[in-house]
């Protein structure tokens, strides 16, 4: 069994029809980097004066699956189901907004019983990310990072599912902050050289709840995902130039009013992607002097806006 290793596991994910169950033949597709899931479990043990205070007896209490993609770098298409599932929505057209629909998917590890053995097939099901960062710094690659929360996972099973196929990404190079980070812009400001940025897609709600299980009786899996709840934040690094003060004034002022925010990336004609946040405040921007190169970081809060119906919109295959 020895030199068995990461490198000889087949990651792959496929999407649900019907949140929680694999498609009778799958069309799997292959990632290059894997996601890290746990087939959670959570067991009882009772403490008995039978057993003089010592545990006796056992029971299950639930059975999901919990997981993450940390720092994957952005590669076109890659992950964009894995993005519909983090904006509760679909791409339609090549373009997509947040909104509150049900996509999630499967999710296979192909596992060999040793070097050239037979293979076993791990699944997990009705996964969606509930978060996810895309960030960047000067000189680096753009990444993205998911957690993933799904329904239920599967027992290991000892053969593929009939009909299933797999197929590896059509795109590999990874953007760069080089060459594939387009433009920043922030409507009605001329924002100075930008050293980094974190786009964080997080969840909240009425009362901060963030997205959660919702376990069911009578079974050991989730009955859903709760919905809803969008609420994504940007932040950005930029150098202290001669554009900072008109930006650092306003956000300190009580009369801001909300603006535009997007982002582009890509650099290669029909694969590039646009994020327009369409209306923004921006709640800090502290400039740094503590190092040689001064910085101002602001954070921007993305609010719904009514008149898109949405707080984010994507799109993709830009020229």
């Amino acid at each position: 069994m020895a030199g068995i290793g990461s490198s000889t596991v087949r990651s792959s994910f496929n999407e649900e029809t019907t949140p929680g169950t694999i498609k009778a033949t799958p069309s799997w597709k292959t990632m290059h980097v894997g996601p890290r899931f746990t087939g959670q479990v959570e067991r009882y043990h009772m403490p008995s004066l039978v057993g003089t205070g010592s545990l006796m007896g056992d029971a299950l209490l639930n059975k999901t699956a919990v997981g993450s993609i940390p720092d994957h770098p952005m590669v076109y298409a890659l992950l964009d189901p894995v993005m519909e599932t983090l904006m509760q929505s679909t791409w339609s057209a090549n373009a997509m907004s947040n909104g509150m629909a049900s996509t999630s998917l499967s999710f296979e590890d192909t596992i060999p019983l040793g070097i050239g053995g037979a293979l076993r097939y791990k699944r997990y099901v009705g996964v969606e990310a509930i978060s996810g960062i895309i960030k960047g710094d000067a000189e680096g690659l753009i990444t993205q990072s998911f957690e993933l929360l799904g329904m239920n996972s599967n027992d290991t099973a000892s053969a593929i599912i009939t009909g299933a196929t797999y197929t590896n990404p059509a795109n590999i190079d990874p953007f760069s902050a080089q060459t594939d980070f387009g433009t920043f812009t922030a409507a009605g400001y001329t924002l100075d050289p930008t050293a980094g940025f974190q786009i964080d897609m997080a969840y909240g709600g009425v009362g901060g709840a963030v997205r959660e299980g919702q376990p069911k009786m009578g079974g050991d899996g989730l009955v859903g995902i709760t919905r809803g709840g969008f609420q994504p934040k940007i932040t950005a690094k930029f150098y202290v130039d001669t554009n900072f003060q008109a930006f650092h004034d306003a956000v300190r002022s009580s009369a801001q009013t909300s603006f535009k925010v997007t982002l582009n990336f890509g650099s290669v004609t029909g694969k590039k992607y646009r994020y327009e946040f369409w209306s923004c405040i921006a709640d800090m921007a502290p400039l740094d002097f503590s190092s040689a190169t001064g910085y101002m970081s602001v954070t921007f809060t993305a609010l719904h806006n009514v008149a898109q119906g949405c707080v984010l919109t994507m799109t993709r295959a830009l020229a």
